[in-house]
């Protein structure tokens, strides 16, 4: 049930009443118990702005180290490309050089026939220049 007007009123202390022992324990109480939630609520303000300038340190930290990985990486293909380019000269020099090889080997080979085509005409020339000689001074004994 609720308390009428006048009851209510009634309950009211006077504007110039002095407060009870028990009211001013709990007014002690209550402004310790808010002066606590004052300090928590600071320490945790604190704690909150300690963890978000740890977690703005881990996210430049982490954008380092992407660019660092980046630049490396950067790096490593670039590595990469420079020898895939010492390779495919090598392999070019390393072509040249195997049909100038072959190119001599095939100079070598016709120089060998030819070599061996005049030495087979001189045996040819000299051997029939044996087989005249021989005919002649055949003839000649027969006469």
């Amino acid at each position: 049930a609720k308390p009428s007007r006048s009851e209510a009123i009634a309950e009211i202390p006077p504007f110039n009443a002095k407060p009870s022992r028990s009211e001013d324990i709990a007014a002690t109480e209550l402004a310790k118990s808010n002066a606590i939630a004052a300090k928590e609520a600071e320490k945790l303000a604190r704690i909150a702005a300690e963890r978000a300038e740890v977690e703005r340190n881990a996210a430049e930290q982490a954008e380092r180290a992407a660019a660092e990985g980046a630049r490396l990486e950067a790096g490593r293909l670039e590595a990469d490309r420079r020898e895939a380019k010492r390779l495919e000269t090598e392999h070019l020099e390393a072509k040249r050089v195997e049909a100038e090889h072959v190119a001599a080997a095939k100079e070598g080979a016709k120089r060998l026939a030819e070599a061996k085509a005049r030495e087979a005409a001189a045996r040819h020339v000299a051997n029939e220049t044996k087989r005249l000689e021989t005919e002649r001074l055949a003839t000649g004994e027969a006469t």
